[in-house]
């Protein structure tokens, strides 16, 4: 049965991105056939570049039926057999049917980790999905990095939600999507990379929006080995940036993430590069040592890391 995903469920690249490894989790969970409708919104990101594609016109005259399926899920479901449960229905549906999923409904990829490590899938999903990902998007923009230092990419998130009053629930717990990590939590992944390397051996780039900005600069405009890029605030659409910014946390040697959707997301296109993140509801079980994972004061296993640029 194919089934196709259509983004509706608002919010910027990183939440979308979301909503379309959800889906394409929830088809390799059922057996399903993925077929890909072109998304100029993301088309940047490559994810359906080697799924079999989907036109409008097909959408509407090559099925006998179209089922609509819609969420929301934004956190996706964790227990396997309550997912089997869930999408029951969906398997008993009639032959020649188009199955649209829409409006977040999600799988998050990493909540297979545990299904498979328990032996309730005979596939890694998870590991499935980042393949797929990373090698789509190298063979679309053919990323080279050049010879040199070991290069961090360090996304810090501020913006709007950088608002204790408004969003009281980004200051909770870690374990929350959009939490705000204090600058010593950063500072201390940064103290530690460098520990390791040595000064002259790394080149940190530091990306966050103009917007609430002020501590980072504080933070990292005396370190010689930093840079502070201060973007545009998201509202100001700038695909270009955007992209711009996503190559570089794809094309980094460590990419550090904060629990923004945006750089999240990035840790599924990066195969065989280390990623450090702290583990939260939307992301976590992560494998190391390509994964590291941060305790809430930013601390991390730094035997894990490598040794230098593989």
């Amino acid at each position: 049965m194919d089934f196709t995903i259509v983004n509706n469920s608002g919010g910027y690249h990183g939440h979308q991105i979301k909503d379309v490894l959800g889906g394409i989790c929830i088809g390799k969970l059922l057996g399903l056939r993925y077929r890909s409708m072109r998304y100029a919104y993301l088309d940047h990101f490559s994810i359906g570049d080697h799924a079999d594609s989907l036109s409008w016109w097909q959408r509407r005259m090559g099925y006998k039926r179209v089922r609509r399926v819609s969420g929301p899920l934004w956190d996706g479901i964790s227990d396997y057999e309550e997912a089997l449960a869930y999408f029951a229905p969906i398997i008993d549906a009639p032959d020649g049917t188009l199955l649209l999923f829409d409006k977040a409904l999600r799988i998050h990829p990493h909540q297979t980790i545990p299904w498979y490590d328990e032996g309730k899938l005979k596939n890694n999903i998870w590991r499935e999905i980042v393949h797929q990902t990373s090698r789509n998007y190298q063979e679309r923009h053919q990323l080279t990095v050049a010879k040199g230092p070991i290069r961090v990419a360090m996304h810090i998130s501020r913006g709007v939600d950088y608002n204790r009053d408004r969003f009281p629930e980004h200051f909770s717990s870690s374990y929350q999507v959009r939490y705000m990590f204090s600058m010593e939590y950063f500072l201390r992944i940064t103290e530690q990379i460098v520990s390791h390397y040595g000064e002259n051996e790394v080149v940190i780039d530091i990306f966050t929006e103009q917007l609430n900005s002020e501590d980072v600069s504080r933070a990292f405009s005396a370190l010689p080995y930093a840079t502070v890029h201060i973007g545009k605030n998201r509202k100001e659409k700038d695909d270009r940036l955007i992209h711009g910014i996503f190559n570089r946390f794809v094309m980094a040697d460590i990419l550090v993430t904060c629990n923004s959707s945006f750089s999240a997301m990035c840790s599924y296109f990066r195969e065989g590069k280390t990623t450090i993140y702290h583990p939260h509801l939307h992301l976590e079980y992560l494998p190391a040592p390509e994964y590291l994972a941060t305790d809430e004061h930013g601390n991390f296993d730094t035997s894990l890391l490598r040794s230098s640029r593989s």
